[in-house]
């Protein structure tokens, strides 16, 4: 469910960037949907356009703290957070969007049949204020639900929902490619 966009944004100080021969990019994990920036180096596509790409793995919030701080060039953090910073007036600029789909799935344990079974749940999520929990809450709006009141949202930390799901920590999670089919191998069943 998570805007699986991959949006890649910058500080806005073209001169600075320009002129950088090093240029580091901080991703948020080592999924699937990140795998073009390892690729692109190690097959020197980055060298090929003037550029010595190092890829340190940092999770959304911090990496955009880094990248305003100066410490990365480039994030790929997703795009709720950086729609929260921009809007608050950081100059940042998106220049690359990496997918065209959502590449996020809700998965409940086996018991809870149906959306309605969710109220008074606990669902792992991408981050409380991710454009993946805010589409969630609109289909389960849809469904007769109140999103904000009938169910119970907690944020265990990048690549902790799957943990989080199969341990009984929480009922329900939004879950990355990755993490879909581990929870499916493993009894978990796929909701939305």
């Amino acid at each position: 469910m998570r805007l699986a966009v991959g949006i890649l944004a910058f500080v806005l100080a073209p001169a600075k960037v320009a002129a950088l021969d090093t240029l580091t990019m901080a991703i948020p994990t080592k999924s699937f949907q990140q795998v073009i920036y390892p690729l692109a180096q190690e097959r020197g596509y980055m060298r090929e356009e003037g550029i010595d790409l190092k890829i340190t793995y940092i999770e959304p919030t911090p990496s955009i703290q880094a990248l305003l701080a100066g410490g990365v060039q480039f994030t790929a953090a997703g795009s709720s957070a950086l729609v929260a910073v921009t809007k608050a007036g950081a100059p940042l600029k998106t220049v690359l969007a990496v997918n065209d789909r959502v590449h996020q799935w809700l998965l409940t344990r086996p018991e809870i049949g149906s959306p309605n079974a969710l109220k008074g749940k606990k669902i792992a999520t991408t981050g409380i204020a991710a454009i993946a929990t805010f589409m969630l809450k609109q289909i389960l709006a849809r469904h007769g639900l109140d999103p904000n009141q009938d169910l119970v949202y907690l944020d265990p930390g990048s690549g902790n929902q799957i943990p989080a799901l199969l341990a009984g920590a929480v009922d329900a999670a939004i879950l990355s490619v990755e993490q879909r089919y581990v929870g499916v191998d493993q009894g978990m069943k796929e909701m939305f």
